[in-house]
């Protein structure tokens, strides 16, 4: 483990963490690579690591063997223990932490292929979904388009009737005015 400090002296701890089928090394530490989940806080409280609501017991119970330790959260959780068991080391709580881990050289090589391919299909997956989103944006944008030009010829039509109106309006008041006007000259005569 090697602590280093950034400009704005934020304390960044690098670990390094063997993520072993039988057991879990740090450069200070190493536990068994079990992990026993409960809903409840255990009565026995040795230990315990309590992540997103679920309470851990480390090193409890053996891990099968499991070629890929991706397949469940263990391996994530062991992961968190390890970092935690490392900072306490150190009378720490707090770190940013960067990990080193890594894979056997003949697991590199035998998986290469199927990591890169992997990443491929993923990369293909996102530029499909991105031309979708941008077909769809666009097919929206032509929508909002054709509703601004029918909410301005609603407006111009609109501004069309009003002017009549106004217009029948002043016609209406210049009849009522000479109409008015007659009848003064009519009650005078």
């Amino acid at each position: 483990m090697r602590t280093m400090k950034k400009n704005n002296n934020e304390t960044v701890m690098v670990i390094g963490i063997d993520h072993g089928y039988g057991n879990m090394k740090t450069a200070t530490r190493c536990f068994p690579s079990g992990v026993a989940r409960y809903d409840k806080e255990p009565i026995f409280q040795n230990n315990l690591l309590v992540y997103n609501g679920m309470y851990y017991q480390i090193g409890e119970e053996h891990k099968e063997f499991c070629a890929e330790k991706t397949q469940d959260e263990d391996y994530y959780v062991l992961t968190l223990a390890a970092i935690a068991r490392e900072l306490d080391g150190k009378g720490m709580n707090r770190a940013t932490v960067h990990i080193a881990a890594g894979l056997p050289l003949t697991w590199v090589a035998t998986q290469k292929e199927d990591f890169q391919n992997e990443a491929y299909r993923k990369q293909k997956e996102a530029e499909k979904q991105l031309r979708s989103l941008k077909h769809q944006a666009e097919q929206n944008r032509k929508m909002a388009e054709k509703e601004v030009q029918k909410l301005k010829k609603r407006i111009k039509l609109q501004s069309e009737k009003i002017n009549e109106i106004k217009f029948f309006c002043g016609i209406g008041y210049i009849v009522a005015f000479v109409l008015s006007a007659c009848l003064v000259k009519m009650c005078f005569l």
